[in-house]
């Protein structure tokens, strides 16, 4: 939480004032969130893979969406660090 010294209204009324900040500050939050998410389905993931041998359907379902989220979670990584 940022305290701005004068009303609401006038701040509104400033066009882009703090919007680009805020903005880039909402796109970290959301790419923090959606890492966390991403972590959280890929730790659930390793969980219900040790219940099957590799070779079972299951088993293989389970392995190509972890492979996805690694993927997707490297990339995350990648485009966040630059």
């Amino acid at each position: 939480i940022r305290k701005s010294g004068g009303r609401v209204e006038d701040q509104l009324a400033q066009p882009g004032a703090n919007r680009e900040e805020d903005g880039k500050k909402g796109r970290e939050k959301m790419s923090e969130e959606e890492k966390m998410l991403l972590d959280h389905r890929i730790a659930t993931l390793l969980g219900d893979l040790s219940r099957y041998a590799p070779g079972e359907a299951k088993y293989e379902e389970l392995d190509r969406e972890y492979k996805m989220l690694i993927a997707q979670r490297k990339h995350m990584t990648s485009v966040h660090s630059k």
